[in-house]
Formats: C-alpha cells, sequence, structure tokens
C-alpha cells in the first residue's frame, strides 16, 4: 500500500545491495511496517531517469501476475525516485548458466 505519510528512510532499512547498474542501485531493504524483506531500486544522485522510473511504478502498482514483480510502494524524498517490490528468492540468469546449459523446457519457459 503506497504510504506517502512516511518518508522512505522512516519505512524502509537498507540492508545489502543486491545489483548496481549505470542508472541506479537494487538494495535488499527491510519494510518496518508491514515486518517483510523487500527489493528497494534507488536511482543514482543525478536523477536520470526519474520520470521513467515513476511512470513504471504507476504502471505497475496494482497489477498482480505470477509472471511479474509486484510493485509495493514507490515515490519521491530528498534523495530521488525510489521504486520498492516484493522480494523474490532465487537466482540470476546468470548464476543458473554458470551451472551449465538449461534444458529445452526451461529455456522455452524462460523465453
Amino acid at each position: 500500500l503506497l504510504d506517502s505519510s512516511r518518508p522512505m528512510n522512516d519505512r524502509y532499512q537498507i540492508l545489502s545491495t543486491l545489483a548496481a547498474g549505470g542508472r541506479g542501485t537494487v538494495f535488499r531493504a527491510f519494510d518496518t511496517s508491514q515486518n517483510r524483506d523487500v527489493a528497494l531500486k534507488r536511482l543514482h544522485a543525478n536523477g536520470a531517469g526519474k520520470e521513467d522510473l515513476l511512470r513504471e511504478a504507476r504502471r505497475l502498482y496494482g497489477v498482480r501476475h505470477p509472471n511479474l514483480v509486484t510493485v509495493l510502494d514507490y515515490g519521491e524524498d530528498d534523495e530521488g525516485a525510489y521504486l520498492v517490490m516484493e522480494m523474490l528468492k532465487g537466482e540470476s540468469l546468470e548464476q543458473r548458466l554458470g551451472k551449465g546449459p538449461l534444458p529445452l523446457e526451461d529455456f522455452r519457459e524462460l523465453v
């Protein structure tokens, strides 16, 4: 549930970095309001892509589908725009491919 009444840093505690890229960083965070781990995407300080991130959040917020990550919250604070998603357990495609080729059924499902 979108909770704009609480500043992001009051609700989410950053625990570790999951991934970093050219536009931002994804963190493992703890949602103190809902008592659960979440993935928090934060844009780099220069703010590039802020409108894209917020547009993505607005479009996905409330959408529920087994093949899409659920957007739980989004907003903007003094540090910039952020997007909060459900935390999915598993491994990256790179990690999986490091174990060897995918079986044909798994490849078809992925594609």
